[in-house]
């Protein structure tokens, strides 16, 4: 039988299947040039997030390899900054600083890798219901997008850029344990939902809603069709077996940092102007932008809303896969769902629900947005590749290909936007002290809002004579009475232990603040602690005499528990993939036999 001669079109589709993937990496790594230059992009946000890594580099290099509490945050008096705030994209750039890395080159490294990790993340959930070629627009439209670009560049959001590389490994990870019920997968999804809240628990909060309604999907389209409503909720049930395990991985972060809440001034989170919802909703006009006019501000690339109209009306029309129909209609409902979240129109919802108030900005929802409209878009190209297929003439599917090419090429010039990229000037040598400076400079000027992780304790800054004591003493000298003497002491990050002399009794007081957890030990017995006031700070009364005083960091019985949760998740999601693996083999030696 003789074989069917392979048209030009088909040969180069063919090859161009093959390299796919090379564009998915070439438009993640075009994306990120601006990080090639040595400089540290001027962001809105990328000079604070430095300073933590360098912050953090100091502590790593004490031996304190995880604390919630930051000694030289707040101009040297302590905040629990990773209590509230998620660490794991600081600890990454760490993990190159260790392996040698010079450490603004290793802050850059970290940054870039989350584009091009997102355009593969990208491609990988897309490909799975799409072909390669609209997965590969769904790729492009995702990290060229404006949004993408202006929270990477000019906002400098650098641990929300992880969060928005992670979004699409999720989806992917679900969706083929919903396919190929596997356990590799099942981990993959417990993991990669854990580190979405250690990375940026406002985002894992916004995308968690959106990742339910999924599973209800993929539950119904890949449930056996004989089982019925017992299969739909089998698989139901085991979709969810990874969310629950990425919550319990992860609850030795969040769990501390929902329920002791209260701990922290919360008003200096939402109530900074800055920081209010109030100024930071999107008009219609400024939310969608176009390669011509894009800006460096939140917004959605018109390009992208407009295949995802398209996709849509393919939809609607019947010319789509029936496998990608609910996909489709859901990706549609959670789009619209975040925009109106981030236009003027829902600000009588913010204002009925404090609990959004904690999100900020109400753009922040954009960033679930754009995960599922870029999926659209690779979704109406698809849905224009169907409508012309069914031409089955040459014409109509080189003019596929051309559109194809078309659109992939207005996606990519929406990153002529990163010519407006700005640079600090060459930094100089950074340390604990430096930036510890840099805040007490800037605290009369921000006041109250100097640190949004201020405990609830401060009532109002420290006066600046105190601030601008340097040196790693923390025991404020004028506290102690005019006899009384340091007569040892030896001070780590987290732990001071001195011996004191005093004829008289004192209240020493220790130029750091309190919050849950500080501990006091006198003569090696429990003492309590005052918090001054109103400036917040830890105190203990010292009797008459000489007497050794033991102060440190340590844990609380929720953060404790929470630990042992997120250890025992840890242990149990191990077990069950050993359990799973062994039966998988059992089973296949019983077939061979």
């Amino acid at each position: 039988m003789r074989r069917r001669p392979v048209s030009a079109f088909d040969s180069v589709v063919k090859h161009l299947k093959r390299v796919t993937l090379f564009g998915v990496l070439a438009v993640g790594l075009l994306v990120a040039s601006p990080l090639f230059d040595p400089r540290l992009i001027h962001g809105a946000d990328t000079l604070p997030h430095y300073y933590t890594v360098v912050q953090l580099d100091h502590l790593v290099r004490q031996g304190v390899l995880y604390t919630r509490w930051f000694p030289y945050k707040a101009s040297g008096f302590g905040a629990p900054f990773f209590q509230y705030y998620a660490p794991l994209a600081f600890y990454v750039a760490e993990g190159f600083v260790l392996l040698s890395l010079e450490m603004l080159a290793a802050f850059r490294l970290a940054w870039g890798l989350t584009l091009v990790g997102s355009a593969l993340g990208m491609y990988l959930w897309a490909r799975d219901t799409l072909d390669e070629g609209p997965a590969l627009v769904s790729a492009t439209a995702y990290v060229c997008g404006p949004y993408m670009l202006f929270n990477a560049f000019f906002r400098g959001g650098y641990t929300e850029q992880f969060a928005l590389m992670l979004m699409p490994w999720v989806l992917w990870a679900f969706r083929r344990l919903a396919v190929t019920r596997r356990a590799p997968y099942l981990a993959a999804g417990a993991l990669g939902y854990a580190l979405l809240h250690l990375v940026h628990t406002l985002t894992a909060i916004i995308f968690s809603p959106a990742l339910f309604a999924y599973t209800i999907v993929l539950a119904k389209e890949y449930a056996r069709p004989a089982g019925g409503l017992r299969a739909w909720r089998n698989q139901f049930l085991m979709l969810w077996v990874p969310i629950g395990f990425g919550l319990g991985l992860s609850a030795f972060f969040w769990l501390p940092a929902f329920l002791e809440r209260n701990a922290l001034m919360t008003e200096l989170v939402s109530g900074s102007p800055a920081l209010d919802y109030r100024y930071s909703f999107i008009s219609l006009r400024q939310l969608f932008s176009t390669p011509l006019t894009a800006a460096p501000r939140p917004a959605l690339s018109f390009i992208t809303a407009s295949l995802a109209a398209v996709a849509i009306f393919a939809h609607v029309s019947k010319r789509t896969r029936a496998s990608s129909a609910w996909q489709i209609w859901l990706a549609a409902l959670i789009t619209g769902g975040c925009i109106l979240l981030a236009l003027p129109f829902s600000a009588w919802l913010w204002d009925a629900l404090p609990l959004l108030h904690l999100f900020q900005f109400p753009h922040r929802f954009l960033s679930v947005a754009v995960v599922f409209l870029a999926f659209l878009a690779g979704a109406g190209v698809q849905g224009l590749g169907q409508m012309l297929h069914t031409e089955k003439t040459s014409v109509a599917r080189w003019s596929y290909f051309g559109i194809l090419i078309t659109v992939l090429c207005l996606l990519v010039g929406q990153t002529r936007v990163l010519r407006r990229v700005k640079y600090y000037p060459p930094l100089p040598e950074i340390g604990v002290e430096f930036i510890m400076q840099k805040e007490r400079e800037a605290a009369p000027i921000l006041g109250k809002y100097a640190s949004v992780y201020m405990p609830a304790g401060v009532e109002e800054p420290p006066p600046l004579e105190q601030q601008a004591q340097d040196g790693p003493e923390r025991l404020d000298m004028d506290s102690l009475p005019a006899d009384a003497s340091l007569l040892a002491a030896e001070w780590a990050p987290l732990r001071y232990d001195l011996i004191l002399s005093s004829p008289e009794a004192f209240s020493a007081r220790f130029r750091t603040f309190y919050f849950p957890g500080w501990t006091a030990r006198l003569n090696d017995q429990p003492v309590p602690i005052a918090v001054t006031e109103p400036h917040g700070q830890i105190s203990v009364e010292i009797p008459a005499g000489e007497h050794r005083l033991a102060v440190w960091f340590g844990s609380t019985t929720l953060r404790t528990a929470a630990t042992l949760l997120s250890l025992t998740s840890v242990v149990v999601l191990c077990l069950a993939l050993i359990a799973v693996v062994c039966y998988i083999s059992r089973q296949r030696r019983q077939v061979g036999s």
